[in-house]
C-alpha cells in the first residue's frame, strides 16, 4: 500500500490525469466522426487531442518540482 501511496500523489498526478482524459475524449469524439466535414468542434477536438498529453507531462513535472521543494524544507525544519 506505502508503494502505490508512492507512486500516485494526487496533488501532484491529478492535473496530468485531467489533462490525459481530455485528451482521450477527444480522441473518443474524433473517431466517432464528431466534426465531420471539417467543423470548428473538429478543430478543437485535434487541438485538445494533441495539446492534452504535453499539458498534462508539463503540470506533473511542475507540481512534483514544487513538492519535493517543499518536501525538502520540511524535512530541513526538522533537522
Amino acid at each position: 500500500m506505502r508503494i502505490l501511496i508512492a507512486v500516485w500523489q494526487p496533488q501532484v498526478h491529478t492535473p496530468g490525469a485531467i489533462c490525459f482524459g481530455a485528451a482521450f475524449l477527444a480522441v473518443v469524439l474524433l473517431v466517432s466522426g464528431v466534426g465531420y466535414g471539417g467543423g470548428a468542434l473538429r478543430t478543437a477536438c485535434l487541438l485538445v487531442a494533441a495539446a492534452g498529453p504535453l499539458v498534462g507531462v508539463l503540470a506533473i513535472g511542475r507540481r512534483r518540482t514544487r513538492y519535493l521543494r517543499q518536501l525538502m524544507q520540511k524535512t530541513r525544519q526538522r533537522v
